[in-house]
């Protein structure tokens, strides 16, 4: 972390398109992926689930104990969120280093903090963001340390 933080890299200015949706999302039933109740949510909760999940699957690839679980408000705070401030539903990520004994817990429902972990773990310095954007890990640190619990020591 100390490496990425010290680390100049140039960034190309990218201008991207401002597209909105002028109408709600569609309604959609989803399961939480522990205790197997039904969560009504939107069809964007529903991309932003898929997306985050496919992510994780390349984190996998590269030999990381990770998972993500899309759980119910109820489930969130059985792992220990009751505390902090809750997005019902949400996505929990699981991070484990080979020297971790429990993984480290996080929440996020934003596809681009785990596009963040993954160029971190993949040693990269710079990440295409949902936005068709490039970010730099550097600017990113935080994020990597909330997801995972590694910091700058």
């Amino acid at each position: 972390m100390r490496a990425i933080a010290d680390e100049e890299v140039e960034m190309p200015v990218l201008h991207g398109a401002m597209c909105y949706d002028p109408m709600a999302p569609n309604p959609v039933i989803m399961e939480c992926e522990l205790c197997g109740s039904d969560i009504e949510t939107d069809t964007w909760q529903e991309k932003t689930v898929t997306s985050c999940k496919t992510t994780v699957k390349k984190m996998k690839k590269l030999k990381y104990d990770v998972k993500v679980e899309f759980l119910c408000e109820q489930c969130i705070c059985k792992l220990g969120f009751k505390n902090k401030k809750i997005f019902s539903p949400g996505n929990v990520f699981f991070f484990k280093t080979k020297d971790d004994k429990k993984y480290h817990l996080a929440i996020s429902n934003d596809e681009d903090d785990y596009n963040a972990v993954l160029a971190f773990l993949g040693n990269e310095c710079a990440y295409s963001n949902s936005r068709d954007g490039i970010e730099r890990l550097k600017d990113n640190l935080g994020v990597i340390k909330r997801m995972t619990g590694i910091s700058i020591k």
